[in-house]
């Protein structure tokens, strides 16, 4: 799935992780979010899902730690 999109210059990500209530007990939950400024908000929203799709980090740890991956 490619997408022919230039990302800003000054695109940027940052991410939370922490420590929350899940069924078994308690999880790690990491919220990274990436702000695209000048991209409509449906567009970046849909690139950071393709990215933590193909993303090797992402990959590694699904299934054993929550991501809740946003644009800002």
């Amino acid at each position: 799935m490619i997408k022919k999109v230039k990302l800003p210059d000054d695109a940027s990500i940052n991410a939370s992780v922490d420590i929350d209530p899940i069924p078994q007990g308690f999880g790690i939950v990491v919220k990274p979010s990436a702000a695209l400024t000048g991209l409509y908000r449906n567009v970046a929203q849909d690139l950071i899902g393709i990215a933590h799709q193909v993303c090797r980090y992402s990959n590694a740890t699904r299934r054993n730690i929550e991501a809740d991956v946003t644009a800002v």
